[in-house]
């Protein structure tokens, strides 16, 4: 985050450099974060033992084609249905995160209608 920038503003300012888009809408910014503990070469490599990181669920509201990668940091935008995301998940930490706070709430909307 750059100085002065809420958690919010940084991702959104971050989805606007890497994807090229505009039109994203949050839908929630969890309580829960989630943290990693970097292994040795990691924290040689990139000078901090953890990370901790806001999640946030968004919507892209705007021109799924029009989306382009802007900078170096990604080379492809896709989209995912929610049960898919897990498949492209680096770490397990992050996807047991997903399961519990995104796929089950899913599940719980979904009983309501039933």
């Amino acid at each position: 985050m750059k100085a002065g920038e809420t958690a919010l503003e940084a991702v959104l300012r971050e989805m606007r450099e890497e994807t090229g888009g505009e039109h994203y809408h949050m839908i929630k910014q969890f309580d829960e974060t989630i943290g990693f503990e970097f292994d040795e070469q990691a924290r040689h490599s990139i000078g901090f033992d953890r990370q901790e990181t806001t999640m946030f669920l968004f919507e892209y509201l705007g021109d799924r084609l029009a989306l382009s990668p802007l900078d170096e940091e990604i080379d492809q935008v896709h989209f995912f249905s929610a049960l898919d995301v897990c498949d492209y998940l680096a770490h397990q930490e992050t996807k047991e995160y997903f399961i519990r706070l995104v796929l089950q709430r899913d599940v719980k909307r979904m009983e309501k209608l039933t």
